[in-house]
């Protein structure tokens, strides 16, 4: 469809959306169970127009250096961009940093979670192309 999308002179194409995470219950988090970290939802911290912060209910990503958990995200990103001319990707800031909740806490209660950046990125470009 995105080779289509050029011939017909739609410019960029194609354009698709890759969500923050995924949901508990879904397929993605069944099958690759290791991948994610299971007992955090992410959201967002309290702030000025949301005093008791926000829990979105979705598994985040496991990105520890002590496992391999890079690669299957490159894969992600490769299989979503196969196709398209543009891949926004939501809450990109979650690259860099994110807000975890312990399930069953408050949302109130989470902490901003920092992942290497810089590394990350480097590793990510590489893989993706």
């Amino acid at each position: 469809m995105g080779q289509h999308s050029w011939e017909l002179g739609l410019g960029v194409g194609l354009y698709q959306d890759l969500a923050v995470s995924v949901a508990p219950g879904g397929a993605e988090a069944w099958a690759n169970q290791t991948l994610y970290a299971l007992d955090v939802h992410i959201g967002s911290p309290p702030d000025d127009f949301n005093l008791k912060g926000q829990d979105w209910a979705c598994r985040r990503r496991s990105l520890t250096v002590s496992t391999p958990c890079l690669c299957p995200f490159c894969l992600h990103l490769r299989q979503n961009m196969r196709a398209t001319g543009a891949l926004r990707i939501d809450h990109v800031m979650a690259l860099m940093r994110l807000y975890w909740i312990l399930q069953g806490g408050r949302a109130d209660s989470g902490a901003i979670f920092i992942t290497r950046f810089t590394t990350c990125w480097a590793f990510w470009h590489w893989k993706a192309a």
